[in-house]
């Protein structure tokens, strides 16, 4: 019965989302044309200052050169204290990093979200009071700012400082989605929203990059030490069920829903309406979460099959030059 209840719910949020969307398109101006009304509300309401670009690329700059200089002096020699491998050294570092940073950015999400502001148990609650134009609270800013800066210097990482994989462009397009998001969020004051989105996500990484952290501790000054593998089969564990949890379900019913269903219910806004290109965002990165999910899916089963745990998106290039390795 509670089987039925959760799929009839889910059905449900889908449908009431799903005919909110087409009734949005229906009402839209057609004689301006979609885009042609984006841009007249996002010059007429949309709030961005020349201010939140500068602290935003001054805290992108801050974040590479403070990432390069933790590799130099403490993660490298503490890689080469271990004698990892080849491969997973030059790997560790740049996953060290993020779960250094995602862990930071998690916890400091989860206060707001969840003990000062309290949207995660009620999130309809994120468009109380909600108007064009309206005060960002300045821890908000702050934590804005903070992810803004993050994702750009992850766009420059992803091009110039991380390992190569098959989803190079997917990240690309990720990273470029996700500026977009926390940009767009805060200059219409959907930052509440906002909050949500970075709850439901940055969990999940530190979940996966720390497994890959415990992976690479596997093999070590040429012996392999089969406790890290298991320790890290025990984290992606973990990580399937949040990844599933949090990015695909509750973003759903607390992200999707409550953007694309209860936001109409809740604010009468004639004008300045960003409704279909905050959601048309917010459901591409729901399909690139599932485009994920694919690959998360075949690690798993790599594992249930009794193969070693490892990142499936590794380049062709990378998987040739170990099958050469081990031919010779």
């Amino acid at each position: 019965i509670a089987h039925c209840s959760i799929m009839s719910n889910f059905v449900e949020a889908l449908i009431d989302i799903v005919s909110t969307f087409k009734g949005q398109l229906t009402a839209r101006n057609a004689s301006k044309g979609l885009f042609t009304e984006f841009l007249d509300d996002m010059r007429n309401f949309s709030s961005i200052q020349m201010s939140d670009v500068i602290f935003s690329m001054a805290v992108a700059v801050v974040i590479t050169v403070f990432r390069a200089a933790l590799n130099r002096y403490f993660i490298e020699p503490f890689v080469k204290k271990l004698d990892m491998e080849e491969e997973s050294a030059r790997k560790f570092p740049e996953s060290a990093f993020k779960v250094l940073f995602y862990s930071f950015s998690w916890t400091c999400c989860s206060y707001l979200i969840v003990i000062k502001y309290k949207f995660f148990f009620h999130p309809a609650d994120v468009w109380l009071d909600w108007k064009h134009g309206m005060a960002v609270p300045g821890d908000v800013y702050a934590f804005y700012i903070l992810e803004f800066g993050f994702y750009i210097h992850s766009l420059y990482a992803t091009c110039f400082m991380d390992d190569v994989r098959r989803d190079f462009w997917m990240m690309i397009v990720h990273h470029l989605l996700t500026l977009a998001l926390i940009g767009f969020s805060l200059a219409v004051r959907y930052h509440n929203i906002g909050l949500m989105v970075v709850f439901l996500h940055d969990l999940n990484d530190v979940l996966l990059d720390g497994s890959k952290c415990l992976l690479y501790m596997k093999q070590r000054g040429g012996k392999e030490y089969p406790i890290w593998d298991h320790a890290a089969t025990a984290g992606f564990s973990t990580f399937v069920i949040s990844w599933f949890t949090m990015r695909l379900y509750w973003y759903l019913y607390k992200v999707l829903y409550v953007a694309g269903y209860l936001s109409l219910q809740q604010v009468d806004c004639k004008e300045g309406n960003f409704y279909i290109f905050f959601n048309s965002m917010l459901w591409m990165l729901f399909f690139i979460n599932c485009y994920w999910f694919f690959f998360i899916l075949k690690t798993s089963y790599r594992i249930l099959s009794g193969r070693d745990l490892k990142d499936v998106r590794e380049t062709e290039k990378e998987e040739g030059q170990k099958e050469t390795t081990k031919e010779d």
